[in-house]
């Protein structure tokens, strides 16, 4: 059916005003948005800025309030020694399962670098014991509770892993600490302080089940001041300000 030609331009101008409808509609969401940017993105950064919890704070890096804060328990009997305990007559660590002492980089051949970690080439503590059995988790337990504990922590096999660290009050559950950690040269610090309420224990799980993991520098102490890093929760408020500025951009605005 061959229709006239005044009804097809009918049908091509209906076509034009509907677009320009709905251009329109795009436009004006795209400017009420825009009004809406400062106050969302500054409340955005004033959040994220506050701690996650007000009893734990995460030291990222071993910064000198934290060194000086604390005192050191190394690892120091021989190559190739399994323990399931470390003492300095204050304190005592204990092991959920055997580690065996390495030394960085005779037997256990790369660790990280300053700022990122204390030394290049510490004294370490690896989860297999000397028949070869392996674990991907630890529990370190303190016979003294200390309001500051940390460690540092590199995977055996050479690719990144999740590890997360939980830091107990007794059953209480403080704070959490999750970090993906490079196994060729790349350990992270593990660490935190608390003012309320003091740890006794840490639970290391790293995610790849396969995989065995050293520690080092184990450190405990009294609270310490630090920064706080940005929090969980102030990043998330970020992240649902970035999800609303592309819903509005992506969704009419209807009038």
């Amino acid at each position: 059916m061959v229709r006239p030609d005044w009804y097809v331009l009918l049908l091509i101008l209906r076509r034009v005003l509907l677009l320009r409808n709905r251009l329109r509609t795009v436009y004006e969401g795209r400017m009420r948005l825009a009004a809406e940017i400062p106050a969302l993105a500054g409340l955005a950064m004033v959040c994220a800025s506050c701690p996650a919890r007000a009893d734990f704070v995460v030291i990222g890096t071993p910064v000198s309030a934290y060194t000086s804060g604390t005192t050191l328990l190394p690892f120091t009997d021989p190559d190739n020694t399994t323990i399931t305990s470390l003492s300095d007559g204050t304190e005592t660590l204990t092991y959920s399962s055997p580690i065996t002492e390495y030394t960085v980089p005779a037997t256990w051949t790369l660790w990280n670098t300053p700022p990122e970690v204390e030394t290049s080439t510490p004294r370490v503590g690896d989860t297999c014991d000397s028949n070869g059995n392996c674990s991907s988790t630890l529990t370190i337990g303190l016979s003294l509770p200390a309001y500051t504990f940390g460690f540092e922590l590199e995977p055996d096999l050479y690719e990144i892993d999740p590890v997360t660290a939980r830091f107990y009050d007794g059953a209480s559950l403080v704070g959490t600490i999750s970090q993906s950690v490079n196994g060729e040269g790349g350990a992270l610090l593990f660490a935190a302080t608390t003012t309320t309420s003091p740890f006794t224990s840490v639970v290391i799980t790293d995610a790849y089940t396969a995989d065995d993991f050293a520690i080092a520098q184990q450190r405990y102490g009294g609270p310490v001041s630090i920064t706080p890093e940005p929090a969980s929760f102030g990043l998330m408020l970020a992240a649902v300000f970035g999800l609303v500025v592309v819903t509005r951009l992506r969704r009419p605005v209807s009038n």
